[in-house]
């Protein structure tokens, strides 16, 4: 996993706002779109071949109040 403070400088590096939109592919648990969602207000997608880690990560960003802004989603 690559470290929170590295995933919010990537996002500060590349101009990351509200009009980016992000692919994730190998995505796990959709950690990195949540985190660049309540940073930079990002929008994405991520696919992951494990149906577990969708369900978890889609849980999570319901919790987190972003499933409308993020999509998880069991894919090759």
């Amino acid at each position: 996993m690559t470290p929170l403070e590295k995933i919010i400088e990537m996002g500060y590096a590349l101009g990351f706002n509200e009009n980016t939109k992000v692919l994730d592919l190998c995505c796990g648990y959709g950690t990195m779109l949540k985190v660049l969602n309540q940073v930079y207000k990002i929008k994405g997608k991520g696919m992951d071949l494990s149906k577990e880690f969708i369900d978890i990560g889609n849980e999570r960003l319901k919790k987190a109040g972003i499933l409308n802004d993020i999509v998880l989603e069991c894919n090759d």
